[in-house]
C-alpha cells in the first residue's frame, strides 16, 4: 500500500507535463494564426491600394521609377 502515493504522485507529475505540453503547442498554435493573419491582412492592403491606383487612371501603379542623375547636381 505505500506505493500507492508514490505511484499517484508520478502520474500526477506525468499528467502536468503533458497539460504544459499542450498548452504550449496551443500557443505556438495560436501564435502562427496571428502572423499569418497580418501576413493576409498586408497583402490585402497592397491588392486595395493596387486596385485604387489602377481604378484612378493611373499609369505607373506599382512601378518603380528609376531617373539616373535626378538627385545628383552637377557643379
Amino acid at each position: 500500500m505505500s506505493r500507492l502515493p508514490r505511484l499517484a504522485v508520478v502520474e500526477d507529475d506525468q499528467q502536468a507535463a503533458n497539460r504544459q505540453t499542450g498548452s504550449l503547442a496551443g500557443l505556438a498554435l495560436t501564435v502562427a494564426i496571428i502572423v499569418l493573419s497580418l501576413f493576409v491582412i498586408k497583402q490585402l492592403q497592397a491588392s486595395t491600394a493596387m486596385e485604387d491606383c489602377i481604378l484612378a487612371g493611373r499609369l505607373s501603379c506599382g512601378m518603380t521609377i528609376y531617373a539616373p542623375g535626378a538627385f545628383t547636381r552637377h557643379i
